[in-house]
């Protein structure tokens, strides 16, 4: 049985740099782009003129008139069953939070092999969302440089939220770092068992099923506890 087609949507305003991407992914059957604009506003006008929709967005953060980050959080508003990808020579971690924050479901450094564009491309079009270890890492730095506090006014999930106990929003601040199990029960100074049912009741409550995915859920609704990972922690 044939695979199924997945079009592409790109917004880049160096064209050179949009026509090889394309080009690239084009050669693979699979996959096929569809849709390209010099920047986001034009993205979103061809994308509400009625023309066919594709089924993943790439998205480039410097652009003019309308940049990635506007982009996103346009199209997270006003078509939030459209799946984005971020695709920057942007690296830093504040880049990497505020797409995510905004709605992106990868993000993808310009630099990366075929290979890894083709499988974000694939796994976001199937799963919903694909967080690699530098999406994990890159929002690990950002807990760690932020100084907010845990609020209950502005939450994006505040009924799940109030389902946690002070216990459990402890360990989720602590768990968005890259402390081990083990090391998180020694800075809570609980048994690793106490770690675990507190890992497993907040999963079942917040419906998650991986740690990354606590990580976005945590810096989404400001569960953090100013810092809770020092550096000299690092293994």
């Amino acid at each position: 049985m044939n695979e199924q087609l997945i079009t592409i949507g790109m917004a880049d305003d160096y064209q050179m740099i949009r026509q090889s991407i394309k080009s690239l992914i084009d050669r693979n059957t699979q996959f096929k782009v569809i849709m390209e604009a010099d920047n986001g506003k034009e993205l979103i006008e061809k994308i509400e003129s009625g023309a066919e929709v594709p089924a993943i967005l790439l998205i480039d953060i410097r652009m003019p008139v309308m940049d990635g980050y506007e982009t996103m959080e346009y199209l997270t508003k006003n078509h939030p069953k459209l799946k984005s990808i971020a695709l920057s020579v942007n690296d830093d971690f504040h880049s990497v939070f505020r797409m995510i924050e905004n709605g992106a479901k990868a993000y993808l450094k310009k630099g990366c092999t075929t290979e890894e564009l083709l499988e974000t491309i694939q796994q976001v079009y199937l799963k919903g969302s694909y967080y690699d270890s530098f999406v994990t890492n890159s929002l690990i730095e950002y807990q760690h440089a932020s100084i907010e506090v845990h609020s209950d006014e502005n939450l994006k999930d505040k009924a799940l939220v109030n389902k946690l106990t002070e216990r459990e929003l402890e360990f989720i601040s602590i768990a968005c770092s890259d402390l081990t199990y083990k090391e998180i029960a020694d800075r809570m100074h609980i048994s690793p068992r106490t770690v675990d049912s507190h890992r497993v009741s907040v999963f079942y409550k917040l419906k998650l099923k991986s740690r990354i995915a606590l990580v976005i859920f945590a810096i989404e609704n400001k569960i953090f506890t100013k810092k809770v990972v020092e550096q000299d922690s690092y293994k």
